[in-house]
């Protein structure tokens, strides 16, 4: 017996809902069981296709543009100087230097 998509939709939703393991829910419908497991994996690929296109909707996406003049990442005020530190700069050479002005 030849089924429509949607009738294999509906007995694959019913074994799920159903206690019964494939198998066993194969031999009481009277289903070949390989023919199920094809339907079944065909309807899981389309459903993950189906969540990738919802959950990947476009997105807006804006450049900003790259300065033309090198940016300091961390500036550091102690009283009335100011040091200026690349971003670049090693972390632990730098908990080093503020650990010297605590």
């Amino acid at each position: 017996m030849k089924r429509t998509k949607q009738q294999w939709l509906e007995l694959i939703q019913a074994q799920q809902t159903s206690d019964l393991s494939i198998i066993d829910f194969c031999r009481e419908q009277d289903l070949p069981l390989n023919n199920f497991y094809a339907r079944r994996s065909d309807w899981l690929k389309s459903k993950r296709t189906e969540t990738n296109i919802n959950s990947s909707a476009f997105s807006k996406v804006t450049v900003a543009e790259k300065s033309k003049f090198p940016t300091t990442a961390i500036t550091l005020n102690i009283g009335k100087a100011t040091l200026s530190i690349p971003s670049s700069t090693d972390v632990a050479w730098l908990a080093k230097l503020i650990e010297q002005f605590a």
